[in-house]
């Protein structure tokens, strides 16, 4: 019976990856790392779709099949096509002749046709199928030529980056070896110059010095001008006179402090508590949209990105590459919102054969999380375990989180490098009111409730500095507005007790 061949043909790709990682995972996937052949055939298939290149030549229906499906777990589509013509016909001549017998192309020794498709010879173990290929390979000296001329061009073009690569090298360590010997020669000039310095400063000190007590010495001993010529027009007697004129003198300059301490209280009415740029600052606490500030090493532009190729993995619901995806990115934050995201639309789906990676990565991510990053990913955590319907795992998991903030004696923990020097507690408050939107966001907000009363005890803790308390007010007024609490936040807002960081927030909060 004649068996039809096929040929698998690349139509598209949706993949995000680069089209030479993609033929990389491809060649690994067919078992053919270092053919030349089959790299050729899958980047001009990649890059060129219009070409109909098929990379996968005369094999069986099943072959075909399987490969198309592996090919599309990779988000490749392909076609399958019967083989040429010609091909066809010389199976077809070999099948009449043999019937059911196998004839060996190298040896000629007769044995009967294996039904799995895959003929080895049992005189001198030649497998037919992959000698027919490669027979198939040498009948065609063109194109194999162009595949070679590909491959030295890939060759030459890597021996001229690595030589661009070793000049460059090269250059750097001749810069370093010069800016080395100038900064030897440096230290012995500079402790010269610093050393003069020193020596001019100390002698024009000195000079100064002397010569302010000369003219200290010189006042001293000399009476006033107006003293000498009275005593000289009327002779010895007028020394009491003298001395009763010159006493007033002492009476009238010791007044002139008084108006100083009188303005002193004055400027210190003037003094503002709270500076406008801070109240600024607490004015953006209350946007619900404002920028995540616990991603630490991706900007929001790169966390939205990354957000938007998780949702077209699982767009084509594709859980485990998104896993994949997840277990690649450096901040681990982002990464647990993002797992989040996954287990949430497996939830919805009502899928769970993604749990235990989930749980895995999960895991993974709470180990490494900084101290600052470390309540987040943990109430994230908790967060994953409510929405499989773990409950208990979900509140033992919270209560390490929650007796962490709750706690007075770790304010390091908690302690950012920031240009405005918040606060531990601050700090808390802050991270509350992240995790309270984390939970609003997948539609956990009787859950969200409880995170309100741990705020309402940091705040009670906090120092009764007036900018500590004013922000900690807004950022608890700003989570009683995620979770539509208006007249809670309103009277937050109404606490604090500079008026006019009262007054302003609150004309924002009737804006919003």
């Amino acid at each position: 019976m004649l068996e039809h061949h096929y040929d698998l043909v690349i139509q598209h790709h949706a993949s995000v990856e680069p089209v030479d990682h993609l033929v990389r995972d491809l060649l690994v996937l067919l078992d053919k790392e270092g053919d030349p052949y089959i790299e050729y055939k899958l980047s001009e298939g990649l890059l060129f779709p219009d070409s109909k290149t098929a990379v996968l030549e005369n094999i069986t229906q099943d072959e075909a099949e399987y490969y198309q499906k592996r090919f599309r777990e990779l988000m490749v589509e392909t076609s399958i096509r019967p083989t040429l013509q010609q091909t066809i016909e010389k199976l077809n001549l070999v099948e009449n002749n043999t019937k059911d017998l196998h004839i060996c192309p190298a040896c000629q020794h007769q044995q009967p046709r294996s039904k799995s498709g895959m003929n080895t010879c049992q005189n001198c173990n030649l497998v037919a199928e992959k000698y027919q290929r490669h027979q198939r390979r040498e009948d065609n000296p063109t194109q194999e030529s162009g595949v070679y001329k590909f491959q030295q061009d890939k060759l030459m073009r890597e021996a001229l980056a690595r030589a661009r690569l070793g000049e460059e090298e090269q250059l750097r360590r001749e810069a370093k070896l010069q800016i080395s010997l100038e900064s030897t020669k440096r230290p012995l000039d500079i402790a010269i110059g610093v050393t003069a310095i020193a020596l001019m400063l100390l002698a024009g000190i000195l000079i100064i010095t002397s010569i302010q007590r000369k003219e200290t010495h010189t006042l001293a001993s000399q009476p006033p001008l107006g003293l000498q010529k009275l005593e000289g027009a009327a002779g010895p007697n007028t020394k009491t006179l003298t001395a009763e004129l010159a006493e007033p003198s002492d009476l009238a300059a010791k007044p002139t402090r008084e108006p100083l301490s009188a303005t002193e209280p004055n400027s210190a009415k003037t003094h503002q508590i709270i500076s406008q740029a801070q109240i600024d600052q607490l004015k953006t606490l209350l946007e619900k949209d404002r920028p995540n500030p616990y991603l630490n090493k991706l900007s929001p532009e790169q966390f939205k990105a990354d957000h938007q190729k998780l949702e077209r993995l699982l767009e084509l619901n594709k859980p485990e590459l998104a896993v994949a995806f997840i277990n690649q990115l450096t901040d681990q934050y982002a990464a647990a919102l993002m797992l989040l995201k996954v287990a949430d639309s497996e939830r919805k789906q009502n899928h769970h054969s993604n749990d235990a990676d989930i749980l895995r990565t999960f895991n993974h991510l709470l180990s490494r999380a900084p101290a600052i990053q470390q309540p987040l990913v943990s109430a994230s955590f908790s967060l994953l375990l409510r929405l499989q319907g773990q409950d208990q795992q979900a509140h033992a998991m919270l209560a390490t989180t929650l007796a962490d903030l709750r706690a007075t004696n770790n304010s390091l923990l908690f302690i950012v490098d920031s240009e405005r020097g918040d606060s531990a507690q601050t700090q808390k408050l802050g991270i509350v009111l992240q995790i309270i939107k984390d939970y609003h966001r997948f539609a956990q907000t009787a859950a969200a409730y409880e995170f309100i009363k741990v705020a309402e005890e940091i705040l009670a803790a906090s120092p009764k500095d007036a900018l500590i308390q004013a922000e900690g007010m807004t950022l608890l007024a700003a989570a009683c507005l995620v979770l539509g609490e208006q007249a809670q936040a309103l009277a937050w807002l109404n606490k604090i007790p500079d008026p006019n960081t009262r007054e302003q927030l609150l004309a924002k909060l009737h804006r919003l």
